[in-house]
């Protein structure tokens, strides 16, 4: 663990380092993932490019929404985050500076993978930012949940303490894993096929939902639970959570 931090924050100072004194107009940033919604302000996290070298993760600032995995060229402003807790949360995630963006250039959304059009699909079809319900069960089905949180009922949750409710993780994929496995349990499919099975489709799920860390996190426990199952090893719980912090 100290080896792989010391190693992630040799790797951001110098994208630190490589976006000092760099304009936002040279840059191309890649949409990663879905916004955060403020006073009608959307935040992203990106990739920041100079031609095909990427220099780092950035957050980008907008009045407008963009897509995952869009390319956007911008005219704005690139800052360090200010010492407080916000810009610490932002660094911990990766971000290594803010870019305000005044103006937007272009934007080519290019062209989204089969999962991503499920996705997109989805979500047009439940209209999160048109009600707070509509918000909740997107956060719930496609780990979206930038529309609830910019509403009061986003922190209604967080008072109460079932924050948890909407974020894909354990609870989430044990569901799906769940009806997943009845279904699997009424074929003819070896033993070792359905763990198979179950395997990929979390995998999917949890891709489908953005790959959260604490979906991820759930993926890698369900992978230790099947391969220790599968060779009858005893369960045990320390052991089984050491395993998955590793691999995680």
């Amino acid at each position: 663990g100290a080896v792989v931090s010391a190693g992630w924050a040799i790797g951001a100072l110098r994208a630190s380092r490589a976006l000092d004194n760099r304009a936002a107009s040279s840059l191309e940033f890649v949409v990663r993932g879905d916004p955060s919604i403020n006073d009608g302000a959307y935040s992203y996290t990106c990739d920041a490019y100079a031609g095909e070298k990427c220099l780092g993760q950035v957050r980008l600032s907008c009045d407008r929404e963009l897509g995952v995995g869009s390319h956007v060229r911008a005219i704005g402003r690139v800052s360090r985050f200010e010492n407080d807790a916000y810009g610490l949360s932002r660094v911990l995630r990766g971000e290594v500076r803010k870019v305000k963006a005044v103006r937007i250039v272009s934007v080519d959304e290019g062209s989204p993978g089969p999962l991503l059009r499920l996705r997109n699909g989805l979500l047009a079809s439940i209209a999160p930012a048109t009600d707070p319900a509509r918000s909740l069960i997107a956060g719930i089905v496609c780990g979206r949940s930038a529309e609830l949180r910019a509403q009061p009922a986003g922190d209604w949750f967080s008072v109460t303490g079932t924050a948890h409710l909407i974020a894909v993780s354990g609870s989430h994929l044990a569901i799906v894993g769940f009806v997943i496995e009845g279904v699997l349990q009424k074929t003819r499919c070896s033993r070792g096929l359905q763990r198979a099975i179950l395997a990929i489709t979390l995998v999917v799920y949890a891709a489908f939902t953005g790959a959260s860390p604490s979906a991820v996190r759930a993926c890698c426990m369900v992978f230790a639970t099947l391969v220790v199952n599968g060779v009858g090893r005893r369960q045990h719980g320390l052991s089984a959570l050491f395993v998955a912090m590793s691999i995680f």
